[in-house]
């Protein structure tokens, strides 16, 4: 079974890179349908087999908030609600993760210097020509502040526990941070570049992989 899993997910991604290379449509969605579904699936057989802890609930909440947001932004040709709809449950997710990860004191020192940066970069961002935030400048900035405390959230974990499974999620928030990041530059930016279709969708799908894989160790 884990050999079948892992070769079906990589050719599944591999076809959806293809078809989103070559422009939103049905097949790529459903094709992200079918590629999304493999980390709910893995996070769903993790705890049919090793049971559940109580705060697992929320990173289970999250990975499918995340395929609901997902199932949206698949749809985005259809119309611009589909955009809004899927930071929506992004942003859900974001604050899922967040509740699994916790917020300590370490995480919030950790957080400083990230929101610092965040400012920094929102400030240069706001009267740049390039890029065409599409009214939602308020709404994008906001989920950026959540996944900066998640991922400050994740490494605070990862440092006080040190296990197996956080330092597994720990990776996974680090990649999901990159794909967003790449993210941006193809929804945001005026000129976007198609090169940087597989670096999002890669550094995504392991991020989620990850996260749900987490669920098997402790």
């Amino acid at each position: 079974m884990p050999i079948l899993f892992i070769a079906s997910n990589l050719i599944f991604l591999f076809l959806l890179i293809k078809a989103s290379i070559k422009g939103d449509s049905d097949q790529r969605f459903i094709l992200k349908i079918i590629v999304c579904f493999h980390y709910v699936f893995l996070a769903f057989w993790a705890i049919s087999i090793k049971g559940i802890q109580t705060n697992q609930f929320w990173l289970i909440i999250g990975l499918v908030f995340a395929f609901l947001g997902d199932a949206a932004l698949g749809l985005k040709h259809k119309g611009s609600w589909a955009l809004k709809a899927g930071l929506l449950f992004f942003m859900l997710t974001q604050i899922s993760y967040i509740v699994f990860f916790g917020i300590t004191a370490i995480s919030l020192s950790v957080v400083i210097p990230f929101m610092l940066v965040l400012g920094l970069v929102a400030y240069r961002l706001k009267d740049n020509k390039a890029y065409d935030f599409k009214r939602m400048g308020i709404a994008v900035l906001g989920y950026a502040g959540l996944m900066t405390l998640m991922l400050s959230g994740a490494l605070s974990r990862m440092i006080m526990i040190g296990s197996e499974g956080s330092v597994i999620s720990s990776i996974g928030a680090v990649c999901f941070v990159i794909s967003d990041i790449t993210l941006m530059q193809l929804y945001f930016r005026q000129s976007k570049k198609t090169g940087m279709i597989p670096v999002y969708l890669i550094c995504y799908h392991v991020a989620q992989d990850l996260r749900a894989l987490s669920l098997w160790y402790k």
